[in-house]
């Protein structure tokens, strides 16, 4: 009798290890499939057309991971993915009413993301502050799903601009699709930024119908152009992902 307690005290002893084995393994790869991203890490989220091809489909959408706060992530598109006016109507235009906020929290959200990845982006509260140095206002605040940088956010996550009104950290490429929008594409070979091109930033520029951009070589023009002139459009967006 005490050899068949032993024996059987032996067996449920093994099936308890096998059994915490089992538990470990999975908890092990559930862990190891975490999301997990670091600052300057490139994401693939959402589809949007970009070689200029509507055959084959739209592509995956490359972005880089510019701010995270747990699973909690600010992304920019690693490149200009359209080309566009910030303001169809030449005047006194703010973020707000702009043509470029109306495309992105319209067309682009809804053409970009499937339901599924639009659970996971995050509707934020957009300050939108003045240019100090013309004293221009920058309207009211927004409520955005997708939008483009403020000269603040530019300056936090990239960087100010050099004495030449260059930033490295700063400059991108466009699609074939944004160059078949007409997005200009730096040609100077004699400057170290061919290739590159401007996009908009959302911040006022020296006057009340002119919008700050970035130019081909990455640094911020302060006093902006007119906002019916076109310029690249890199969006960003607050998501999360676990």
């Amino acid at each position: 009798m005490k050899r068949a307690n032993i024996k059987l005290n032996i067996i449920k002893c093994v099936m308890s290890l096998m059994l915490l084995f089992i538990v470990s393994f999975e908890t092990l790869a559930t862990n190891s499939s975490a999301v997990s991203y670091e600052i300057g890490d490139i994401v693939k989220f959402g589809k949007y057309e970009q070689d200029n091809n509507e055959a084959n489909g739209k592509e995956d959408i490359e972005w880089k991971v510019l701010d995270k706060n747990g699973d909690l992530y600010l992304l920019i598109s690693n490149k200009i993915l359209d080309n566009m006016q910030y303001s169809v109507t030449y005047g006194f235009i703010t973020y707000a009413n702009s043509t470029v906020r109306k495309f992105l929290n319209g067309t682009f959200y809804n053409s970009a993301f499937t339901a599924n990845e639009k659970s996971k982006i995050i509707k934020i509260k957009n300050k939108n502050l003045p240019n100090v140095k013309f004293n221009i206002d920058a309207g009211a605040d927004t409520e955005d799903y997708a939008f483009i940088l403020s000269l603040d956010e530019f300056i936090k996550y990239f960087g100010d601009n050099d004495a030449e009104y260059s930033n490295r950290n700063a400059n991108t490429i466009g699609t074939e699709y944004a160059y078949k929008r007409g997005l200009d594409v730096n040609a100077n070979n004699d400057m170290w930024c061919v290739g590159f091109s401007p996009y908009w930033l959302r911040t006022p520029g020296s006057y009340r119908t002119s919008c700050i951009y970035v130019s081909s070589n990455g640094g911020y023009i302060l006093w902006g152009d007119a906002v019916n002139v076109s310029y690249g459009v890199r969006p960003a967006i607050w998501v999360q992902l676990k």
